[in-house]
């Protein structure tokens, strides 16, 4: 048993509220059962009961065994003097706070129909990633699509995280550090954020072409006087000559990683494209801010790389020629990691509706990612239409399913609280 079904019992009051009474005879009037806390503290706050006719206002803590109380040491801290109802779901002994005065406590067992536990238990003691299993696919879509809503902002939410503060002066600045941070594709995502925080954004747009590569790959250490070719020896004096007229810092101590890549993933090419993508920042972001269409923005990402890494996916090392243009496939994912963010962030600062319907737009554009965290929900039924339903369902994965945080999802608690026994 958990704490978090006790903590489930009470918040949707599911046990039995008649002629309810603690422990020592009291009668107890649920008036308001308070606000759940996630920080230290007792797991209530703000409750209003009726105890034996007199009206309370406090705090409610919870726990498997009353005695949990004394293992957890609330008799010695003060916080806990405020607790005007201890709710457990075994009762083995009476508890008091600091003062030494008797906190009334309600058992739950008792009073909670069997179906709830054997419900919940059904879910936390499943073997499976995805606690609810086969159940998943016959869950009212009023359940699954609400908290997919809502795990798709969470997952927006933490993909923000660092940038929330900014201002909407310096959005210009934070869609060019998730361009930078996107065009890592994981591996090397917080080498290439790096590197870009250490060249100021309007020094890196007054540069075009070569410039522009020999900063991005200046900074970022890739470029060294180890090379033979004559290309990146030219980067390198351009490097020395731009870095000295802008006063910039030193070469970025990050670890680029190769290993286990295709060549066309390898962060040299992605440099470079990122690179030529700058000569057309300006427009790219004029056209994300006024809401274009997805077709419209792929365009931005169609040039192709400098005449040297046509032929390169190293320094020093030809290859066959071949066009470099980036992926469709890895243009989706740029817009999901930095696009789609930014939009966000952007709605955020204005609170304009049309900027998260644009959002939701481009989602529903782009196709459904296929993945192993995917696969577990197509193996149950659910096969999504687009990237909206796709990040949805990795961000229930991850944040709510492998942990069985199944009391907190909308699909859980229904779950526990309406499926029949069979």
């Amino acid at each position: 048993m958990k704490e978090d079904f006790i903590y489930f019992l009470w918040k949707f009051q599911l046990f039995d509220h008649t002629d309810l009474k603690t422990q020592c005879g009291k009668s107890v009037q649920i008036k308001k059962v308070g606000y759940q806390n996630n920080n230290s503290g007792p797991d209530f706050s703000e409750a209003h009961l009726v105890i034996d006719g007199m009206e309370w206002f406090g705090n409610v803590e919870m726990h498997t065994n009353s005695s949990d109380w004394f293992e957890h040491k609330h008799q010695y801290d003060k916080a806990y003097n405020s607790v005007i109802l201890h709710i457990v779901w075994n009762y083995n002994i009476p508890i008091t706070d600091t003062m030494g005065r008797e906190i009334p406590t309600i058992e739950l067992a008792p009073l909670t129909d069997d179906k709830y536990l054997t419900n919940y238990e059904t879910l936390n003691l499943s073997l499976g990633t995805i606690p609810c299993g086969e159940r998943l696919i016959k869950v009212p879509q009023i359940y699954f699509k609400s908290e997919l809503e809502n795990q798709l902002v969470h997952r927006l939410e933490r993909k923000v995280e660092k940038w929330k503060s900014s201002k909407t002066g310096e959005l210009k600045t934070v869609f060019y550090e998730l361009l930078a941070q996107s065009f890592g594709f994981k591996v090397n995502s917080e080498a290439f954020l790096q590197t870009a925080q250490q060249i100021p954004l309007t020094t890196l747009l007054k540069q075009q072409n070569d410039q522009s590569e020999a900063l991005l790959f200046g900074v970022s250490g890739l470029l060294t006087e180890l090379w033979e070719d004559d290309y990146p020896k030219k980067l390198l004096k351009e490097w020395k000559y731009l870095q000295h007229k802008f006063q910039l810092p030193e070469v970025a101590y990050v670890q680029w990683k190769f290993s286990k890549m295709r060549p066309p993933n390898f962060p040299t090419i992605r440099m470079a494209q990122f690179a030529r993508l700058i000569n057309d920042f300006q427009p790219l972001f004029d056209a994300v801010n006024t809401n274009k269409s997805l077709v419209i923005i792929k365009k931005f990402f169609q040039n192709d790389v400098s005449t040297y890494w046509k032929a390169h996916y190293t320094f020093d090392k030809k290859s066959k020629e071949k066009s470099k243009i980036m992926g469709k496939s890895s243009f989706y994912l740029v817009v999901i990691n930095a696009i789609i963010p930014f939009i966000y962030l952007k709605y955020l600062n204005e609170k304009e509706e049309n900027v998260f319907d644009y959002l939701i737009d481009l989602l529903e554009e782009l196709p459904a990612e296929s993945n192993h965290k995917i696969d577990q929900f197509t193996a149950l039924g659910i096969k999504p239409k687009t990237a909206l339903e796709t990040q949805a369902l990795m961000e229930l994965l991850d944040n709510k399913c492998t942990s069985k945080q199944c009391l907190s999802c909308q699909i859980g608690n229904h779950l526990v609280r309406k499926q029949k026994n069979k």
